[in-house]
């Protein structure tokens, strides 16, 4: 029933609450924090965003540098994915998601040998920019 109000509420959000109820997850952290929000505004600043976030989307924001997420100690996903980025910062070590792809990466960034939890890494379509 909550699932369905919500999603009657803020239909942006129905596919992902249908594909989530089924898993028997609630998954409004992205209408929360980063890339999108239940009025269709893109945030992507992390001030103010709990450090207790396990899912942080910034995808999307135009960024060229990754703000500071060392305080996000509980962080098991990022998405980074569709901005300028062409180095990766170290990240908190709990990472276990990390999309990058559509960025500007020349290579592997060498941060990633700090992630020891890292299962699943997407790099797809990153041109380095000239």
């Amino acid at each position: 029933l909550f699932l369905r109000r919500m999603a009657q509420q803020t239909p942006a959000l129905t596919a992902g609450l249908a594909c989530c109820a089924v898993l028997g997850i609630v998954f409004l952290v992205r209408t929360w924090f980063g890339g999108g929000s239940a009025s269709g505004r893109t945030t992507c600043s992390v001030s103010g965003t709990p450090s207790s976030v396990e899912v942080l989307d910034l995808k999307g924001c135009g960024l060229t540098t990754l703000p500071d997420l060392s305080r996000f100690t509980r962080l098991r996903k990022l998405d980074a994915s569709q901005n300028g980025l062409s180095d990766l910062p170290a990240l908190p070590a709990s990472v276990r998601t990390l999309f990058l792809s559509s960025n500007a990466f020349a290579d592997l960034p060498a941060s990633l040998s700090s992630l020891p939890e890292l299962r699943m890494l997407a790099l797809r379509s990153n041109k380095p920019a000239s």
